[in-house]
């Protein structure tokens, strides 16, 4: 009866202890993104995609800590706390011409290439649905452009693959 008693105590004190937080030095990349700074993780750069991150600061140290079914990222000394929705690594290209298609992430100027593991980081796309086809037409450092077939066009700033720390 001890034993059980004691095994309990020790699955209530794990439940209770707080979980662990990594903590990395960030500066802003783009609307939403950080990119980790001062050091690699696995030989890469690595980025932290995020919402609701408007009021943050530029740059800072931040702990990324799982809360409930999601991450946050809170930066140290300030208040400013915000949900990470994916780290991404950036990917180099076989420079080319890829017909594809695109699905519109929820926040504005992303995209997955819905047929890969690809999310593209782009500029000026404005688009009326939420997933079409595209041509793209990339540069080996995942830079580039995407055609649409009702003629518009984006820059793609990075294409990026998700990346789990």
């Amino acid at each position: 009866m001890r034993a059980v008693h004691l095994t309990a105590i020790g699955w209530l004190v794990a439940a209770l202890a707080p979980a662990r937080a990594d903590q990395w030095s960030v500066e802003k990349a783009g609307f939403n993104l950080y990119r980790i700074t001062g050091q690699t993780i696995q030989g890469q750069s690595v980025f932290i995609r995020t919402d609701g991150c408007d009021e943050a600061p530029d740059k800072g140290v931040v702990n990324v800590q799982k809360d409930g079914s999601t991450r946050r990222l809170t930066f140290s000394g300030s208040g400013a706390s915000c949900a990470v929705r994916d780290f991404l690594v950036p990917v180099e290209i076989q420079g080319d011409r890829y017909s594809v298609r695109l699905t519109r992430d929820q926040s504005s100027n992303w995209y997955r290439v819905t047929d890969g593991d690809l999310y593209l980081k782009t500029a000026a796309c404005v688009s009326r649905s939420i997933s079409e086809s595209a041509m793209l037409d990339l540069r080996r450092d995942g830079t580039g452009w995407a055609y649409f077939a009702d003629g518009r066009k984006c820059v793609v700033e990075h294409a990026f693959r998700p990346f789990n720390p």
